[in-house]
């Protein structure tokens, strides 16, 4: 049972409805993680604020999905590992992969270790050492880049906790997190 009401876009009204109305633009759906945000209006349009301006960077949109798998991975959110497998399938990431990704892992070795620097951030809650980022360079990425996966693991660490404590109800087909 969810634990935050998801407000019903039927309904909504003010800047509620506008902000529902805009990720129904953007996305073509209001799928529950953005009904739920939406109990607090400025809630929902902070995540899309900080979205919408991640997916104008540099990141391919499979690598933004493996980061959000590792971060739903690590922090056991089935929400999350569920709405990502399913995006990820839809931009043809193959499933062994994705499960891989759940465990902060990659058959890729310049998303492995991306995803083993996101593993890091998630479990040293940023705390991460020189060599890590030394490695990060090792595997060419930029500095704008590196910017990124930090902004992108963030945004994930929050959507996970949010999904969580909310209790968010899954809207697509259940994918179990498997973090531990």
């Amino acid at each position: 049972m969810t634990r935050i009401k998801p407000v019903d876009p039927s309904t909504a009204e003010g800047k509620t409805k506008e902000v529902l109305d805009l990720a129904q633009k953007q996305f073509g759906d209001i799928p529950n993680a953005f009904k739920t945000l939406a109990s607090s209006p400025a809630v929902l349009e902070a995540f899309l604020g900080l979205s919408n301006s991640l997916v104008k960077g540099l990141l391919t949109p499979t690598l933004r999905e493996q980061i959000a798998l590792s971060v739903a991975g690590k922090n056991n959110c089935d929400y999350c590992a569920s709405a990502h497998t399913a995006i990820g399938g839809m931009l043809g990431l193959s499933k062994k992969e994705m499960a891989l990704n759940l465990k902060s892992q990659s058959d890729e070795p310049r998303t492995q270790g991306i995803l083993q620097f996101v593993n890091h951030i998630v479990d040293s809650r940023g705390q991460i050492y020189d060599m890590e980022f030394i490695r990060l360079k090792e595997l060419h990425l930029s500095d704008a880049e590196i910017s990124e996966v930090v902004a992108h693991t963030a945004m994930n660490i929050f959507t996970t906790y949010y999904h969580i404590i909310a209790q968010t109800e899954v809207d697509y087909p259940l994918v179990k997190a498997q973090s531990k």
